[in-house]
Formats: structure tokens, C-alpha cells, sequence
């Protein structure tokens, strides 16, 4: 497994991931925005596209969308997105993202060192909240 940066050759397999990963995935407009606009990594393996991450920055570098493959999941492809993502944004000091506060990703979060810090209210929709974690840059 390796992780790079995106390609525009990339955007079939993430726009499939997002859909196949998220309970309500990003629509494929809103996602290509945001992916003008930002930065983004791909984690792959054999040369496929396993997973992706997509930063933005809003008051800070902002983890926008992270996803992968639950075949895949568990071998360190997320953790070498973050690596990246980190290590890009090191000079601003701190990182952040929302979570759904019943998603099971919340534990690589924190093994990763992200902390929470508050609750976003309807984030994912009406009664939907999301945690707020933030991680420190060392």
C-alpha cells in the first residue's frame, strides 16, 4: 500500500468509494468542488485506488472527506492519509474534522491523537450531530 497524491485520473474510483463507503455520500457534484479546491491524497494498492482523503482549509486545515474501502480497512491505508495530510499542514499547528458521533472511525482519531473538543449540532442533518476533534501538531 502506498499513498500519493491525486491525479484527475483519479476521480472514477473516488467518487465509487465515496458512495460505497459513506451511509449518505457526498453528491458527486459537491464532491469534484471541493476536490478543485483542495488538496488531496489517494491511498492505493496494486496500483488501485483503495482510499482517499480530501483537506480543505476553513479556519484551519480541515479534513473534509475521508474514506476507505472496508475490504481494506485495518491495514494502514487511513493512517497513511492522515501521515500525509499532517505532514502538508504541519507549519499551521493544529488539524481538525467532524465525525458522526456514532461512526466506529472515531477510535483511529483518537489513536491518531485527534481529541474532542465539541459537538456540531445537526451537522449530518436534523438530529444527526457530529464530534468536533482536533489534533496538535507536535
Amino acid at each position: 500500500m502506498r499513498v500519493r497524491a491525486f491525479s484527475r485520473k483519479d476521480i472514477p474510483a473516488i467518487l465509487n468509494i465515496n458512495k460505497l463507503c459513506h451511509n449518505k455520500p457526498q453528491p458527486d457534484n459537491d464532491l469534484l468542488e471541493i476536490i478543485d479546491r483542495g488538496d488531496v491524497w489517494v491511498a492505493e494498492e496494486d496500483d488501485k485506488v483503495i482510499g482517499f482523503l480530501i483537506a480543505i482549509y476553513r479556519e484551519g486545515p480541515y479534513v473534509f472527506n475521508v474514506a476507505v474501502l472496508p475490504e481494506h480497512r485495518g491495514k494502514g491505508a487511513a493512517t497513511g492519509l492522515f501521515r500525509q495530510f499532517e505532514i502538508y499542514y504541519k507549519p499551521d499547528g493544529f488539524y481538525y474534522l467532524y465525525v458522526d458521533y456514532r461512526n466506529p472511525a472515531q477510535k483511529l482519531y483518537f489513536d491518531l491523537g485527534y481529541r474532542v473538543v465539541g459537538i456540531k449540532k445537526d451537522f449530518y442533518g436534523s438530529g444527526e450531530n457530529a464530534l468536533t476533534m482536533v489534533k496538535y501538531a507536535e
